[in-house]
């Protein structure tokens, strides 16, 4: 009762008022109409998506449709709208029927994505030809490897064993799964290939002490030489080797330091001989010098003006002028040494010796004497064949008798050393041969 009243009703019906004034009443007739509030249904398609994958949001049961929240919708308003949700959002749509308004949410799952790595367990992308390579992958549920004709098991799903033959590319693809939802990443590895090196090496050498010589080797591109003793520089397809000793040395080639192998070669040193040409010394023109070089090995003169016998150790020369002599050794390994000894022409004194005399008493060339100008202090010593002392004087002018001990010597060639003091009060020295003949 009362002039205004509370209807609360479930569906439209009409409501009748009765008015009373004193004894007299009136009555009319009130139509209540209800509108029922929207149900509405929301549903995702698909509900469950890969993290940045899309899906479709839609709803029923209203005229107009309103989506929060706005961030990951393409549209806000609509029956239809699309939707890329960065993480598992709950969406809610409010539907509106003209009069009143209805809401309903729906949610939309992701799955995160894998966040693989791959590398190999050693972490080399080069191996060396007929090698093989362990690959691993980290980052996801499941793995695919690829391609499965250069692949084998390596004994988890994640590692696997690559055995290409040449340079190759390796794929795998990890995923993540829930329900049949699969999200997937793929990721490529590559492996080099590099043919291994054939090292191949001039075979040995040999050389004589002092010397060097040039070792080469072929088959790649990188070069190491060990040891290094002798070496100018170690490294080097060719290299310059002088060692002091016999050496065994060993070449690594390689392709830019990768799938080396090894050769060696032997450098063989073999002694340098000795030789001694003699001692500077000085003479008149056209006088007889003797000229003896010692040494171990074969002696020649290869060197010097009017040599009597250059394949002699001992030789007569004649010099017209001064100058050098040289003697070369040469040993049974092929080394050879070379020595130099100097003559002095000198024109201010002369000496005057036979090269023969016939000690008979015929009062004719009986003696070998020394003759000179401006020289003194003449000594002459005189040797047989084997190098024994038969006359030592300080009288070059009565000289030798040809006797030894007062009995006389055998017919035969001689060797004699003269010295003297020249004008100049130097001492000179010459030697050469004197034949005794009967």
């Amino acid at each position: 009762s009362g002039a205004s009243v509370t209807a609360t009703a479930a569906v439209s019906q009409d409501y009748t008022v009765i008015a009373t004034l004193q004894s007299c009443t009136s009555q009319a007739v009130c139509n209540l109409s209800v509108v029922p509030v929207p149900a509405l249904d929301a549903a995702a398609d698909p509900p469950v998506i890969c993290m940045g994958g899309k899906s479709k949001l839609s709803a029923s049961g209203a005229y107009s449709y309103s989506w929060s929240p706005a961030a990951f919708l393409e549209s806000a308003s609509g029956k239809s709208v699309a939707t890329l949700p960065l993480s598992t959002t709950v969406f809610t749509v409010l539907g509106y029927n003209g009069t009143c308004n209805g809401s309903a949410t729906v949610q939309v799952r992701t799955i995160a994505p894998p966040q693989m790595e791959i590398m190999s367990e050693d972490g080399r992308n080069t191996i060396c030809e007929g090698e093989s390579l362990v690959l691993l992958a980290e980052g996801a549920q499941q793995y695919s490897w690829g391609p499965e004709s250069l692949l084998s098991p390596g004994g988890a799903a994640n590692r696997v064993i690559a055995s290409p033959l040449v340079s190759s590319n390796f794929s795998v693809t990890g995923s993540n799964t829930e329900g049949k939802v699969m999200c997937s990443q793929v990721m490529s590895y590559s492996v080099i290939v590099v043919p291994k090196a054939i090292a191949s090496v001039a075979p040995g050498y040999s050389i004589c002490s002092g010397d060097v010589t040039v070792l080469e080797a072929s088959g790649g591109t990188t070069f190491s030489w060990t040891p290094a003793d002798g070496l100018k520089n170690p490294s080097g397809a060719r290299v310059v080797a002088g060692p002091e000793k016999t050496t065994v040395y060993t070449v690594n080639v390689s392709y830019n330091s990768f799938c080396g192998t090894e050769a060696t070669v032997k450098v063989e040193v073999f002694p340098k001989p000795s030789v001694f040409a003699g001692n500077d010394t000085s003479c008149h023109i056209n006088d007889a010098i003797v000229l003896k070089a010692t040494g171990t090995g074969s002696i020649s003169w290869i060197s010097g003006e009017s040599i009597g016998c250059p394949h002699c150790p001992s030789t007569q020369v004649y010099p017209e002028r001064s100058g050098c002599y040289i003697a070369q050794v040469v040993n049974e390994s092929g080394c050879t040494a070379n020595d130099e000894v100097c003559i002095q022409l000198d024109d201010d004194f002369s000496l005057y010796l036979p090269n023969s005399f016939t000690p008979d008493n015929d009062g004719l060339n009986d003696r070998f004497s020394v003759f000179g100008e401006n020289i003194t202090d003449i000594v002459l010593e005189v040797y047989d064949r084997w190098g024994t002392c038969i006359l030592k004087t300080l009288d070059g002018v009565s000289g030798w008798d040809g006797t030894f001990g007062g009995t006389a010597c055998k017919e035969g060639t001689y060797v004699y050393r003269i010295s003297f003091k020249g004008s100049d009060r130097k001492t000179y020295t010459r030697t050469g041969y004197i034949t005794l003949l009967h």
